[in-house]
Parts: structure tokens; sequence; C-alpha cells
């Protein structure tokens, strides 16, 4: 138990989180390249047409530095036999924190909103872009974003680490929103993320209904031994209603904070 202990979830959970929106962006960016040279170009990728005012002449690897995910290493942009300028790119770096977060909201809710939506049709309004498109790049995102939260948890895990982390999800909006996440730990001590949730609060019923969420999505808890969290009464009382008759024990970590 003592590796258990020393696991940091705040920390793991937003490595996790920024890897995978640090991917998202990354295939969003290098799809919408392509579309905005296709319009360039006036043709589509294998397309035959006497409207073709340029040629595709592979692809060079650049990077990108982000405030919110980090440096974005290797994404591909398409080249062209004559040089073309690119309005994406320079509307990305005068945008990217704007670009970033909606990315990120995406991710934490599971899919587009319409307010994610509406700045993605503004962002792309300066470029060749079609509206079509936009809307194409949307379900794009959406189908990333749903390879993670709709997959099947595996009933082989041994503890459950659940706890909340605090997010600003805006860049304008100073005020913070909890995201309930779930780490599960197996036999052999190997953990993952299992899955997570965007809540008004961090209440019994927030709590109660992730735990049903998670138990929905494959952890019944036949195997399951303990709850390790921080502590509170929420949680707790909403892990025991969900899954009776389990152990739980207050995380090292906050045990020594609240001491």
């Amino acid at each position: 138990m003592a590796y258990v202990k020393s696991i940091l979830p705040k920390e793991i959970f937003w490595q996790d989180i920024r890897s995978k929106v640090k991917q998202m962006i990354k295939k969003v960016l290098e799809y919408s390249l392509n579309k905005e040279l296709e319009a360039i170009l006036k043709v589509e990728k294998y397309q035959h047409t006497e409207l073709r005012v340029g040629y595709l002449n592979g692809y060079y690897r650049r990077s990108l530095i982000t405030h919110l995910i980090g440096r974005i290493d290797n994404f591909l942009v398409p080249r062209t036999r004559k040089k073309v300028k690119f309005r994406l790119l320079e509307k990305y770096k005068r945008r990217l924190d704007e670009f970033d977060y909606a990315i990120l909201n995406c991710f934490l809710n599971g899919q587009s909103t319409r307010k994610t939506a509406k700045f993605f049709y503004n962002f792309f309004s300066e470029s060749v872009i079609s509206c079509q498109t936009v809307s194409n790049i949307l379900k794009r995102i959406d189908s990333l974003v749903n390879l993670f939260l709709k997959q099947t948890i595996k009933d082989d895990y041994l503890f459950l680490i659940v706890d909340a982390k605090y997010i600003k999800i805006s860049p304008q909006n100073k005020r913070k929103k909890p995201v309930i996440f779930a780490i599960g730990i197996k036999e052999d001590l190997s953990y993952e993320i299992l899955y997570f949730k965007i809540a008004s609060s961090e209440n019994e019923t927030n709590y109660t209904n992730f735990f049903f969420d998670l138990k929905e999505k494959g952890l019944k808890g036949k195997n399951l031994e303990m709850l390790i969290c921080d502590g509170k009464k929420a949680p707790e009382s909403a892990f025991l209603f969900v899954y009776p008759n389990k152990d739980i024990q207050i995380c090292s970590i906050h045990y020594v904070r609240e001491a």
C-alpha cells in the first residue's frame, strides 16, 4: 500500500488531461491546415480538376509553444510547390489561449457545446474554410473525445482513488469548476484514469451520480476493495451507497495536510 499512498491524484489527472488535450489540438490543427490548403488550391485531396491552382508537395514538421498545455512538437504542416500563407496558423498564435481552452472545454464536457461551437465558427471565419468544414471539425473533435469517455471500464481494479480538481475552463473567467475524477489501481499496482466529469459542486448527489456512471461503464465492484479519498463525507457516503460493504481510506496526502 505504500506505493498506492504515494500517488498524487490531482497531478496525475492534470498530466493525463493535458496529454490528451495536446493530442487533440495537434490532430485538429493538422486536419484544419489540410482543409485550408484544399480551399486555397481549390481542390480536395486526390481530386482531379482543371480548377486546381497548385500542388501539394509533402509536409514539414514544426512546433508551437502554448500556455495551457505546453509545447506541441512535430505537428505536420502541408507544403506546396509555391509558397502559401496559412491564415489559420497566424490566427492560432494570436488566440492560442482561447483555442486551447475551447478544446479543453470540449474534452471536459464530453462534446462541443453551443458556446465552443460559436467560438470555432468565429475562429475560422477569417480563413477560407467553409461552415461545412467547421462543422466537420467539430464532429471530429467530438469523436476524439468520445473515444475516451465512452470506453468500457474493465472490472479488475482493487482500489479506486476519487478526488476533484478545480480547473479554470475559460481564459477570461477566474471562477474554477470542480472536475471529479477516478483513478483505478490494479493488483500489480499499475493505475490509470478511468473517468472524469465536470460538476456544479462537490455535493453528495454529484458524487453519487459519478459512482453510478462508473458502475454503468463496467466497474461493477466485484474485485473492488477500497476507496481512497480526501476524507470528505460526500464522496464516502456516495461510494457506500453505490458500492456497499467496501472499505474507505483517507489519502495520506490529504491526511497530512489536514493534520
